[in-house]
């Protein structure tokens, strides 16, 4: 009889814990508004300024040399994990895309950028290949 309420009370608590983790939903996504500092890293090291707003899931922004312009991005962020990037190019040209996946932890980011360059002719068609650049970013106070 011991046993069986033993038993019992560890598979009630089981079902307890499973009810209230479906209760308390999809983890809150990550907070990424403000300005970063993004260091793309490899032979080519650069800086760049991330401006992002957050929207629910949803994020925008710019990307750029600094925080008073820059090529618009649009992306997501699902728990810690963040997606955003950009096309440059005119619709039957050449296009160049960008695409940064990453984790977020409080006041840095890091990941992978994709870029993907297509339909690039004549002396620049070397450029018709994909890269894979690591980055670093860092919260601006």
């Amino acid at each position: 009889m011991r046993r069986r309420l033993v038993t019992l009370g560890a598979v009630c608590g089981v079902v307890l814990s499973l009810g209230l983790a479906a209760l308390a939903g999809p983890p809150k996504p990550a907070n990424v508004a403000g300005t970063w500092q993004l260091v793309l890293a490899g032979m080519q090291s650069r800086t760049e300024t991330l401006v992002l707003t957050e929207n629910g899931t949803k994020i925008k922004g710019t990307l750029g040399r600094d925080a008073k312009g820059g090529v618009p991005i649009t992306g997501t962020v699902d728990g810690n994990k963040v997606a955003f990037g950009l096309t440059i190019g005119k619709p039957g040209g050449p296009t160049m895309s960008q695409k940064f996946a990453g984790t977020v932890s409080g006041d840095a980011m890091s990941g992978s950028l994709e870029i993907l360059n297509k339909g690039f002719t004549g002396l620049r068609s070397f450029m018709n290949r994909d890269l894979h650049v690591p980055w670093t970013a860092k919260r601006q106070k």
